[in-house]
């Protein structure tokens, strides 16, 4: 009997290469000698543990994500941290813990809107026991997987899946029809969401049923959610005889207006309330809808388990999804290279690629999918007149290996700083629960800030010119972190803050502006005052337009170089600014994601432990804001 769990029927759907690839290194249609439904406790319980486990590696993989949602991320840092934190076991137990309580916090809030019995996970040490097994024998198959929450009365059965996303993304399919907003969900008396087709009386509109659209697509930011409540709902009602009640299939989600109200327990763990945490979305007709395409997948996924082929597939985003960090296809490197896709200068260097190539006058406008298959996969293989102006700066560096540097703006910039500088960087936690008071699910708690006064161009110096904080992890500083701030930076309206990539700073200091209202004066003086070093090489049309006065399809950099490829993370650009400061060199911390893992750890550590991580902690900050004094000053040196 081949035993497939969700996670993996989801692999060999996804790719039709996946089974073939894994057969390539691990057996992959085995025989057991028993059915699951005979197997022995030891047997289901490790099956639990492997099921959990790997919701544990998804629930990390989107919390990055969803705590990054609309932020510039760097995919190669991403995977990087991903790969660093499963080596760590103190770090992935505390996962566990967390994405445990999202799912007993569940459990709760389903016991107080429906009552009855309820059949959901219990915590033993670092497993969890308990939930309901579901699984489907067909054709030597054996389907299965475990429920998070499991609830039956006197009429109905219940069956919740828990998602450590929130309700933003589904209360953002709220619509406008004649420039009236319209909900997508209502909520119930008890909190919970439906359709809003499934309301009596709701007049429904072209642009409701366009929303629709994205609870079907499979891989999207909906539709994966509700495909997976969908592919349980198939399993259980084609597994085994479910009797005559009916039943009810809800995603259970974490609410993203909840504010902690700053409650502990004798512990001092936090204590959230889930009536007000927990949203319970009620996609019983969606999942219905579904049933006929997952019957499909099933046997879409049988046969390419049965016969794995290697053969050649048409390179698809919506598939690899590739620049997605950890939910990039592990194969994707393989398939790019099959299609002779370079790894630098590909045609994928190129900046909103994304969106296509136009062929001049006409209609004809190409994917990066279809011109790989074309065999356009160098950056240098495509028509030139199909780029933007900005891509065509890109193709020139690319095909001369001459850095471009637009000097007269660079040079309208740098002569509009007002000294002092105050270069500041945040380091924050987004937590999918929320750590402290006034906090949100996944809100970025600023743990950490270091800051570089630089008093005239150049003058400043690493060690006298800086200031730091860091909390210790294990109580809320937060207060006395926004403290340092302000007295570092005074509001008397002199200098500036240089920021990279100042929207995310700005961001958090308004949020801790309206927790501690007592500081937003001050704070709003620093917002006020910030300005954004990637502007610089990296304009928007918006600031090239105010600093040159040019109006049009303008290029949208000032500077390129090869190695920037498609990024202007600060990552990316300081080895090429300022190559002696490596963030390689520095210890245990080198990149944002890493300083969140190292400030969950801190509370765990002792003695020397903590004071290691602690001081690489700092010295990875310090490091980040002295390299933007190092990159203004290597700009001004360049332009002069």
């Amino acid at each position: 009997m081949n035993r497939v769990s969700k996670s993996l029927f989801l692999k060999y759907l996804r790719c039709p290469r996946a089974a073939y690839f894994e057969s390539l290194t691990a057996k992959l249609v085995r025989d057991y000698k028993k059915n699951l439904s005979n197997a022995t406790n030891e047997e289901q319980i490790e099956l639990l543990k492997q099921e959990f486990n790997q919701k544990v590696l998804n629930f990390i993989a989107d919390s990055f994500f969803e705590a990054n949602e609309g932020e510039e991320v760097d995919e190669e840092e991403q995977q990087l941290s991903m790969l660093h934190l499963l080596k760590e076991d103190k770090l992935l137990a505390l996962m566990n813990d967390t994405y445990f309580q999202i799912e007993e916090l569940s459990a709760k809030r389903v016991a107080n809107v429906f009552g009855g019995t309820l059949t959901a996970g219990v915590r033993h040490e670092e497993q969890v026991y308990g939930q309901k097994i579901i699984n489907l024998f067909a054709d030597g198959f054996n389907f299965f997987t475990f429920t998070d929450v499991f609830q039956e009365d006197e009429h109905y059965q219940r069956l919740i899946e828990a998602k450590a996303t929130t309700s933003r993304k589904f209360i953002a399919l709220d619509y406008k029809y004649k420039k009236e907003e319209f909900k997508f969900f209502v909520e119930t008396p008890e909190g919970n969401l439906m359709l809003k087709e499934e309301i009596p009386g709701e007049e429904l509109h072209d642009a409701y049923y366009k929303k629709r659209l994205k609870l079907f697509d499979r891989v999207g930011d909906h539709g994966r959610y509700v495909y997976d409540l969908a592919w349980q709902r198939y399993i259980y009602e084609n597994g085994k005889d479910i009797g005559t009640k009916e039943v009810k299939y809800y995603l259970a989600v974490l609410n993203s207006k909840y504010v902690y109200d700053g409650k502990v327990d004798e512990n001092g763990r936090p204590i959230y309330d889930e009536n007000q945490l927990v949203t319970l979305i009620d996609l019983t007709k969606i999942t219905e809808e579904w049933l006929p395409e997952i019957a499909k997948d099933f046997a879409l996924v049988k046969e390419r388990i049965l016969n794995p082929i290697g053969d050649e597939v048409p390179l698809d985003k919506k598939v690899c999804l590739y620049g997605k960090g950890y939910r990039e296809c592990p194969w994707f490197s393989k398939c790019k290279s099959d299609k002779h896709v370079p790894e630098v200068n590909s045609i994928y260097v190129y900046f909103n690629g994304h969106n296509g190539f136009k062929v001049p006058d006409t209609d004809t406008k190409y994917n990066l999918e279809e011109l790989v298959e074309m065999g356009i996969t160098n950056a240098l293989d495509i028509n030139y007149s199909w780029l933007s102006k900005t891509q065509q700066i890109q193709y020139k560096v690319l095909e001369s290996g001459q850095t471009f540097i637009d000097k007269d703006f660079i040079t309208l910039k740098l002569q509009d700083l007002k000294y002092p500088l105050y270069h500041l960087d945040f380091e924050t936690m987004n937590n999918p629960l929320p750590m402290f008071k006034g906090e949100s699910p996944y809100q970025q708690s600023v743990f950490q800030f270091s800051l570089h006064i630089e008093h005239a161009p150049g003058i400043c110096d690493k060690e006298k010119d800086q200031i730091a904080y860091l909390a210790k992890g294990s109580i809320d500083e937060r207060e006395a972190l926004v403290k340092a701030l302000v007295d570092a930076i005074p509001n008397d309206g002199k200098g500036q803050v240089v920021a990279y990539n100042q929207g995310f700073e700005k961001g958090r200091m308004r949020e801790l502006g309206h927790i501690f209202p007592r500081y937003s004066k001050d704070l709003n003086s620093i917002i006020d005052r910030t300005i954004d070093l990637m502007h610089f090489i990296k304009p928007s049309k918006e600031i090239r337009e105010a600093y040159t006065g040019a109006v049009g399809d303008n290029p949208t950099i000032s500077y390129y170089h090869e190695h920037l490829q498609r990024s202007y993370s600060i990552k990316k650009v300081l080895p090429i600014f300022v190559p002696h400061l490596d963030y390689a060199l520095l210890q245990e911390v080198h990149n944002g994601t890493d300083a969140q893992l190292a400030y969950l750890k801190l509370p765990l550590l002792n003695g020397q432990e903590f004071e290691k991580t602690y001081t690489n902690m700092l010295e990875y900050c310090k490091q980040d804001t002295w390299a933007m004094v190092e990159i203004l000053d290597a700009l001004r040196k360049l332009v002069s």
